[in-house]
């Protein structure tokens, strides 16, 4: 995805945004249960991200659900934003 935003932050929705649609490609939009962000750095124009996930737990019951943690690292290594999902999975 790409935006032009020179001069400006780029603080917003557009990576939170960018993990839902990840998501919602794996494993189905209906299938999402919860999603959470948090930044924790500042967002430049020309700043390259790198998103990232993994399965924290999954539980059997009452459905089966997967409990993920995600992160989005810039070029420099900087963690600029934290995030939470949980979705169902098959």
């Amino acid at each position: 995805m790409r935006q032009d935003c020179r001069g400006c932050s780029r603080w917003g929705c557009t990576q939170p945004a960018c993990w839902v649609s990840i998501l919602a490609r794996w494993v189905g939009l209906g299938n999402v249960r919860s999603f959470g962000v948090r930044f924790t750095g500042q967002l430049w124009p020309g700043d390259l991200l790198t998103l990232a996930g993994s399965v924290e737990r999954v539980e059997s019951e009452p459905e089966r659900l997967a409990h993920l943690v995600l992160s989005a690292t810039r070029q420099t290594g900087d963690v600029v934003l934290k995030g939470s999902a949980t979705v169902r999975v098959a």
